[in-house]
């Protein structure tokens, strides 16, 4: 199997870059990993939905309270703008639990009308209702993880105190996925997993990733990835 190196150009470091080329080292292909980008959370939500992945509910505050009020037709709007409660993106780029305010239906429609939004789903980490947990399904080349994202202190699974904890690896994928490293984070609701965030740039140390992965395994998935594009 013929070698080749990878270029890495990134905004955050991670366990693995080691394993990259460097700067003067000639690349057959440069894998970017931003945490930021041109890409908004409205793509996020579009490219769940290519992937066929069910989601929150989602787009301005009034188009959230309309799907509500059809959701639940014996309960008045001014009450659905009494209890509900929408994550708003005050900037759209932004992941790792940044760049997002949890306010009242009434604060959005009043304040960010045209402002993105997802309906807040709350999922309690103790019995207290105080912190939250969601569960984050992590793909690297053809390895997959699911994670869960615990928060004693936040209403954002993945900030304050808290802590991760790999719960299984599934089995190898059959196919590449559309990018070689991705993350899925989705909130539980009865017996149904929604999705609340895409992210094609997910941080890998911590959390219990690095004790199933070595920074040569990352690198492998990753270069299998770019295999597949080789003459």
């Amino acid at each position: 199997m013929a070698k080749f190196s990878i270029r890495l150009q990134s905004d955050f470091n991670d366990f693995y870059d080691h394993c990259f080329a460097s700067s003067h080292e000639k690349a057959a292909f440069q894998h970017n990993r931003f945490s930021r980008t041109s890409r908004t959370r409205r793509d996020d939500f579009a490219i769940l939905k290519q992937m066929g992945v069910q989601t929150v509910q989602h787009g301005t505050p009034a188009q959230i309270l309309d799907y509500l009020i059809a959701e639940h037709p014996g309960i008045t709007r001014d009450m659905l703008c009494q209890i509900s409660q929408v994550v708003v993106y005050t900037e759209d780029t932004s992941h790792r639990g940044e760049g997002k305010l949890l306010v009242p239906m009434t604060t959005a429609l009043e304040e960010y009308p045209y402002a993105f939004c997802s309906l807040y789903m709350p999922t309690y980490a103790d019995w207290r209702h105080h912190g939250a947990y969601s569960f984050r399904y992590v793909r690297a080349g053809l390895r997959q993880f699911w994670v869960k994202q615990v928060s004693l202190s936040d209403w954002r699974s993945n900030c304050g105190e808290g802590f991760s904890e790999v719960l299984t690896e599934a089995e190898r994928a059959d196919a590449y996925g559309l990018v070689p490293l991705y993350a899925i984070d989705f909130v539980s609701i009865g017996r149904e997993l929604l999705a609340v965030d895409y992210n094609d740039a997910p941080g890998l140390k911590g959390g219990g990733l690095d004790f199933y992965l070595t920074p040569s395994d990352v690198y492998k998935e990753i270069e299998g990835f770019y295999r597949q594009f080789l003459p």
